[in-house]
């Protein structure tokens, strides 16, 4: 299973519908992670392994990518607002001692500005996630990796209670949402740029603040 379907659609955005197959589906997909996130619970710090050991399940990753294409059949304003919801474990994860307000921003801006993509400019976006797939294998496999890490960490919240738990998984979405974000950044210049310049970016400028300097970004 390719993970180019991983990467064009909301991951975050699993929600239950009034059809019981979908909620049977539903229901599947959740059977299937709980081994992931129950690693992630234990050793949050090798989040990117396990990450990297789900998007190899082809099984598991068929089911992510059914689940999300009945997700993208809802409504774009009710999804925009299911991710802004997200904001609501800001305060959980202040208890545990660790901030991760900007971790929630840059997540949540990387899954607005691609489901603005999917609903108004899908084909062009296709495009390019498809250039970026099978001409920079390396870092479209990154980009998996950190983004599916990102995923697991915020399914994973909703397992434990437990602060020091809490604590290590909010250290894990700071240290991945700044890699995140530079993804985020250069999706948007590939929709517009070559692939030759982004390909210079991406190789030279390893942080959000230098990749926004480059493309003269506020």
């Amino acid at each position: 299973m390719s993970t180019i379907s991983l990467a064009t659609v909301p991951s975050s955005t699993i929600v239950t519908r009034d059809s019981s197959a979908y909620i049977s589906l539903h229901i599947k997909l959740l059977e299937r992670l709980k081994p992931y996130l129950d690693n992630i619970l234990e050793k949050p710090v090798h989040v990117e392994v396990i990450a990297e050991n789900l998007l190899k399940d082809q099984y598991t990753m068929y089911l992510i990518y059914l689940v999300n294409q009945e997700v993208l059949k809802l409504p774009e304003d009710l999804l925009l607002k299911i991710l802004r919801s997200l904001y609501i474990i800001v305060d959980i994860f202040k208890e545990a001692g660790v901030n991760v307000e900007e971790a929630l921003d840059i997540f949540i801006e990387h899954e607005t500005w691609k489901l603005k993509q999917i609903f108004k400019n899908y084909g062009k976006f296709a495009g390019m996630i498809f250039d970026f797939f099978t001409k920079y294998p390396e870092d479209a496999n990154r980009y998996a990796i950190v983004y599916m890490s990102v995923f697991l960490l915020l399914l994973a919240t909703n397992m434990t209670n437990e602060l020091d738990k809490l604590k290590a998984i909010g250290e894990e979405l700071n240290r991945l949402s700044e890699e995140l974000e530079t993804y985020t950044l250069t999706f948007m210049l590939a929709m517009d740029e070559s692939f030759e310049r982004e390909s210079n970016i991406v190789a030279t400028a390893k942080t959000p603040e230098e990749l926004r300097r480059v493309l003269e970004i506020d």
